[in-house]
């Protein structure tokens, strides 16, 4: 693995970037994609941010109009008008969870920047840490060892990144590190009030109401130590919702008093499954994950899947069951 300095350094040699994160881009790989590409416009380079698809709501305040482009109108990256491409990929596990862009990564220059401890290192330039409690740790690393003033925007996304993925300084993963560099983001104007409104208090009605219909099918297993609930096509076409707006429906099983693993089951438009998993304390629940094609970290990981409802809820259970019973 390459150190963070040559990462940096390299970030320093070349001119023009396309940022790319994971499929379902959650708040880390956001944030960090943000605040990267307003790190390298303070450096006077060039760089967009690609998403295969549109924000859900609640994440549109970190971007500015024309801020990100849809992969599929760049045309295979065709219409970048570049002298070269070099591509930073960040927060995504492995290759395929970069999405529509996972095939082209091959013609380009890669920066693989992550956090998830399997990742394989598949770029050019690989820096994987998995004691970092987000990406957008790493980002401020970088920001530091390229000695650039953290504004608004960088600040902003680095906030996001490491609100999202430590549970706004819950989970286990928040360390006095963290702590540190929220200090200093508050010291540079960045206001993590305001941050953690837009994240987590500002939900439209119809989530909340769906939310009400997935808690009406909340179940508990293995003598308290596992919770989890759905939601299906049905649920969603009646009150009008998207799938967006069951978004972190796990948290309400893991959060139980005396649940160690909480798992949410969302049926997507296109009849796939997408399973969330977190765990308290003790279940490496990317384990589980894995065990159907998906991944992520010891505390928090899912995958997606092309079976029923019923029957990826039996098989996660029974996994479930193997961990929270010896």
């Amino acid at each position: 693995m390459d150190s963070l300095s040559q990462v940096a350094e390299t970030i320093r040699e070349k001119n023009y970037f396309v940022i790319l994160g994971h499929q379902n881009p959650d708040g880390d790989c956001l944030g960090s994609m943000v605040a990267l590409h307003n790190l390298l416009k303070k450096m006077k380079k060039e760089s967009i941010i690609v998403l295969d698809e549109e924000l859900e709501e609640n994440y549109e305040f970190l971007f500015t109009e024309n801020e990100y482009f849809l992969f599929d109108k760049l045309n295979n990256y065709t219409e970048i008008d570049w002298p070269e491409i070099n591509i930073i990929a960040l927060d995504a596990g492995d290759r395929d969870r970069l999405g529509k862009s996972s095939n082209l990564i091959e013609d380009y220059f890669l920066f693989n920047i992550d956090h998830h401890p399997g990742n394989p290192g598949y770029g050019d330039i690989n820096y994987i840490n998995s004691h970092s409690s987000a990406v957008g740790e790493i980002l401020y690393e970088i920001v530091q060892l390229l000695n650039i003033e953290i504004d608004k925007k960088i600040g902003v996304g680095i906030g996001v990144a490491i609100i999202s993925d430590t549970g706004s300084l819950r989970y286990q993963n928040t360390t006095a590190h963290v702590f540190r560099i929220i200090a200093n983001l508050i010291d540079n104007g960045v206001d993590i009030y305001s941050v953690n409104k837009k994240l987590y208090s500002s939900f439209s009605y119809k989530t909340i109401k769906l939310r009400g219909m997935a808690l009406a099918n909340l179940e508990i297993e293995f003598s308290g130590r596992a919770a989890w609930l759905y939601v299906d096509q049905d649920m969603l076409t009646e009150i009008e919702a998207d799938v967006e707006d069951a978004a972190n429906m796990v948290d309400f099983a893991r959060d139980i008093k005396g649940v160690e693993v909480g798992i949410s089951f969302i049926e997507l438009t296109d009849g796939r499954v997408k399973v969330s998993l977190r765990s308290k304390e003790y279940v490496p629940v990317n384990k589980i994950a894995r065990n159907f094609g998906g991944g992520g970290h010891s505390r928090a990981a899912g995958c997606t899947v092309e079976m029923k409802m019923s029957d990826i809820i039996e098989g996660v259970l029974k996994e479930v069951k193997r961990f929270v019973d010896t």
